[in-house]
Parts: C-alpha cells; sequence; structure tokens
C-alpha cells in the first residue's frame, strides 16, 4: 500500500532523505522504517529470555523477511549471494 501511494505521487520517486549522512530514496527510507518499527534490545540475555519465551528476536523478525525479499535487494543493491540477497530466497509474498 506505501509503495502504491509513493508512485501515485508526482515526483515522489525523486524525493531523497538523509539519514546520518546517507542519502535513502523513499524505497529503501520504508525498509528502514520498518526495520525501526520492529527494532528490539541488543542485549544477549535479553534475547535469550525471547527465545524461551517463543518469541522472535528483532534482527531476525527484520532480517528474515528482507533477505527473502528481492524488493529490498534491489532498493539497497545488494549483491546476489550476500546475508541480504541469498542465491535461494524463501518467496512469501
Amino acid at each position: 500500500m506505501y509503495m502504491k501511494t509513493l508512485t501515485s505521487q508526482d515526483g515522489a520517486d525523486r524525493l531523497k532523505v538523509s539519514i546520518d549522512g546517507r542519502q535513502l530514496d523513499m524505497e529503501q527510507l520504508f525498509f528502514v522504517l520498518y526495520a525501526v518499527g520492529l527494532c528490539d534490545n541488543p542485549n544477549r540475555d535479553a534475547w535469550v529470555r525471547k527465545l524461551n519465551f517463543g518469541e522472535i528476536p528483532g534482527r531476525l523478525r527484520i532480517n528474515i523477511p528482507l533477505m527473502n525479499f528481492a524488493k529490498f535487494s534491489a532498493a539497497f543493491s545488494c549483491a546476489k549471494g550476500m546475508p541480504m540477497n541469498p542465491v535461494r530466497k524463501c518467496t512469501i509474498w
């Protein structure tokens, strides 16, 4: 839905945002904000507690879907075969 709205806005595909000195286009910003929304405590003990309670840690909730999503790999120009663009993908949607 976000991408449909974005592509319907005249000139939105040319907008850039600077975060920590890195220029991001709107598609990249979408993925960054998705990740920020799922971030959690990076503390190892917290990570183990989450696993023990059946929760998936944020790092995995973020990286696993994105590494299997071709639009993410294209948006960030991830080289084929790299961790965030594996050769074999599990297509979910």
